[in-house]
Order: structure tokens, then sequence, then C-alpha cells
């Protein structure tokens, strides 16, 4: 389940087997069913903890999407990188010709690896402005949108550093109000 997706019917199905054995009754006993199906509620808040296989292989999958983009230097990575993302990340890969099937199950979740991730700005002082940091904002849209794009080079010039926060008025000043939204809304790593 963590390198292929399972077809949903399999899933349905699996969901059903599981849902037999503990919500059976036939002729000669009788059960009750405290909750229904659909209550998949983890232990910890009173749930029985039964996960939908379906989001669960989903979630496998999303998680060697996400070691494919911090742990870059592994076998596994360089290997995927080397045949369909050469010279660019796994978040802006292509499905490529001839995929294996592999490749096409940890693929197919990028787009909710995507919407999960969020940057947080450690060392300020070794990242352009012009560069990827800010969620759902190429370089390009950052340098569109900045209004005296000569004037910054580092995002440390967006910080205040004694104080490890946001520089409001100037993100504010400096860049249209969508991209000054998504660069405030980053947390600051604080050392």
């Amino acid at each position: 389940m963590s390198l292929y997706a399972l077809p949903a019917f399999l899933c349905r199905e699996l969901n059903s087997v599981i849902a037999q054995f503990w919500w059976r009754s036939d002729a000669s006993t009788r059960v009750i069913h405290w909750l229904g199906m659909s209550e998949r509620l983890p232990k910890s808040i009173g749930g029985l903890g039964i996960r939908d296989l379906e989001v669960l292989n989903q979630a496998f999958l999303c998680k060697q999407g996400w070691s494919l983009i911090h742990e870059s230097n592994s076998l596994v990575a360089w290997v995927l990188k080397a045949k369909y993302f050469l010279h660019g990340s796994f978040l802006t890969a292509e499905l490529g010709s001839q995929p294996t099937f592999c490749w096409r199950s940890i693929w197919s979740v990028r787009g909710v690896v995507k919407e999960g991730l969020r940057a947080q700005v450690g060392d300020r002082t070794t990242i352009p402005v012009y560069s990827y940091w800010v969620p759902q904002c190429t370089p390009a849209e950052l340098l569109h949108s900045c209004v005296a794009p000569n004037c910054l080079t580092w995002v440390s010039d967006l910080i205040y550093p004694s104080l490890g926060t946001w520089r409001t008025n100037v993100v504010e000043t400096l860049f249209q109000a969508p991209v000054a939204r998504a660069i405030l809304s980053i947390p600051l790593h604080v050392d």
C-alpha cells in the first residue's frame, strides 16, 4: 500500500470485508452495532480505530512523495529523479512517457502533497527573495508582484533580525496583496 495505488474497488471490497467481520450478523446470532462504519474515529477519541483503506493508501503514497522532497539524497530519489524529473523536483515533475506503476502511483498524490506543504523560513540569509520559498509562487511571480524588485536580495531583508518576525509594513508595501499574504503566512524558525 505504500508504493502502489490500490484500485478504488479493491479498497471498497476490503473495507466491506472488515465491516462484515465487525458488524456481521446471521440468523443464529444477534449482535449490537454500536457504531456505524462511517464513524471511523481514532481510538483516542472514542472510535474503534478502523481506517478507510483508500485514504490510508493515499496517506502512504503521500509519505513517499514527502520523502522524495526531503530525502533527496536517497537512492530511490536519485533513481526517480534521473528518470522522471532530472531538471526539477517531485512537485514540478511530469508523469512522463511509459511510467512505472510505482511512479504513476506516487505521482498521483502530488497534488495532495502540494496542498499539505507549508514553508518554514529557517536560515534566511541564504534564501534569495526570487526563489522557491513562498508556497504556490514561482520566482517569476514573486518578481512580477514586487513593486521595487531591485531593492531586495535576501529573505532576511524582509525580517526583523532581533525579533525574528516579519517586517509586515515592508512586505505589504513591496508585494501585491495575495503574495504579501502568502509571505506573511509563512512561520519563521526561531533559533
